[in-house]
C-alpha cells in the first residue's frame, strides 16, 4: 500500500507541475504572441520555449524539464549584436537574481537589465554641447556646404535582397554563389551559399549555419565578387550606379585558367635541384688539356690531388 500511495503522490505532483508549466506557457504566448515559440517533447525536455525580445534584438530560450517549476530551467541567450561579454553579464545577472526560477520572471528581469544597459550606453556616447552659438553657426554652414558639394549617393540593394534573389530566381543556381561574412571570433570567413540556413535566426537550431544579415560583407558568383557592402558594389541588381546585373556577369564569365607560371609558384623546385643546375651551368665541359678529361670534373680533381700528396 505504501508503494501505491507513493506512486499516486508522485503522479499527482507531476500532474501539478505539468499544469503549472502549461499555465505559464499559455500566459507567455498571450503576452508575446508570435514572438513566443514552443516546441513540445524535444530530447530530454518536456518543452523548449523561445521568446524574441525584438526591441533589443535578443532571443531567450528556455529548456524546460518535466520537473519544472520545481526544477530550474536551462537559460540560453542569443544576441545578434552584442559582444560575448555582454551576453555573459546578462546570463550571470539572471542566474544570481532570479529566486523563483520562473520563465516569466527571467524575461522581466532580462528586459529590465537590457533597458538599463542600453540607456547607459546611449548616455556614454552623448557629446556635451559646450560650443558657443557662433561656433555652432559656422559648423552648420560648413555642413550645408559639404551637402551641396557632395552628390547624393544612389540607394543600394541590401544583402537580404540578394539572398531573396538567389533563392527565388530560377535562372540562378545557389551552388555557384558564396558568402563572405564576419565571424564574431574568427574574423572574415567565406562559405558556399547553400551551406547556410536563411530562415529567421530565432527559429533555427544550433545544428545549422545561420548568421545575421548585417554581418554579410560580400557575395561571389564563382570567383567574382558581385556584391560588396564596403565598396558599394552591386552587380546583382545594378543598383548604386553600377549598371551591371548578374545576368551580364554570368553571360561574360570566363573561368580563370591556371598558367604555367602559377604552377611554378605553387610548386617551387627543391633546393638540391637548384644546386645541381648551378653545378651543371658552371661545368661547361671545357677540356683545355686535350686529354679527353673534363677539367672541371670533381672526381678527376680529387684523384690528381691524391697523387700530388703521395
Amino acid at each position: 500500500m505504501d508503494a501505491m500511495e507513493d506512486f499516486e503522490q508522485a503522479s499527482a505532483v507531476r500532474e501539478s507541475d505539468a499544469g503549472a508549466r502549461e499555465t505559464e506557457v499559455r500566459q507567455l504566448k498571450e503576452r508575446f504572441g508570435e514572438d513566443c515559440r514552443v516546441i513540445e517533447k524535444i530530447g530530454d525536455f518536456a518543452c523548449v520555449v523561445q521568446v524574441a525580445l525584438k526591441q533589443f534584438d535578443v532571443t531567450i530560450k528556455f529548456q524546460v524539464s518535466d520537473g519544472y517549476p520545481k526544477e530550474p530551467v536551462e537559460v540560453i541567450i542569443i544576441d545578434r549584436n552584442s559582444s560575448q561579454t555582454t551576453v555573459s553579464d546578462l546570463h550571470r545577472f539572471l542566474s544570481e537574481s532570479n529566486q523563483t526560477g520562473l520563465m516569466s520572471d527571467y524575461l522581466a528581469m532580462a528586459e529590465q537589465w537590457l533597458t538599463e544597459y542600453y540607456r547607459q550606453s546611449a548616455t556614454s556616447e552623448l557629446i556635451p554641447a559646450t560650443k558657443s552659438k557662433g561656433q555652432n553657426r559656422r559648423r552648420n554652414r560648413s555642413a550645408d556646404i559639404e551637402k551641396e558639394e557632395s552628390p547624393k549617393k544612389e540607394s543600394m540593394k541590401t544583402a537580404e535582397d540578394v539572398i531573396s534573389r538567389i533563392l527565388w530566381d530560377s535562372n540562378l543556381e545557389s551552388e555557384n554563389f558564396s558568402v563572405g561574412y564576419l565571424d564574431r571570433f574568427l574574423g572574415l570567413m567565406e562559405k558556399n551559399f547553400s551551406q547556410f540556413s536563411w530562415e529567421d535566426l530565432a527559429s533555427v537550431d544550433y545544428t545549422v549555419l545561420a548568421i545575421p544579415k548585417h554581418r554579410i560583407q560580400y557575395f561571389k558568383y564563382r570567383k567574382v565578387i558581385v556584391w560588396d557592402k564596403r565598396k558599394r558594389l552591386d552587380n546583382v541588381f545594378g543598383s548604386a550606379g553600377c549598371k551591371v546585373t548578374i545576368a551580364d556577369v554570368i553571360e561574360n564569365y570566363v573561368e580563370p585558367e591556371v598558367t604555367s607560371s602559377d604552377e611554378t609558384e605553387k610548386c617551387p623546385q627543391p633546393e638540391h635541384v637548384k644546386n645541381d643546375r648551378d653545378i651543371k651551368a658552371k661545368d661547361n665541359g671545357d677540356d683545355s688539356n686535350d686529354d679527353g678529361d673534363d677539367d672541371d670534373d670533381p672526381d678527376k680533381f680529387e684523384s690528381e690531388r691524391h697523387k700530388s700528396i703521395i
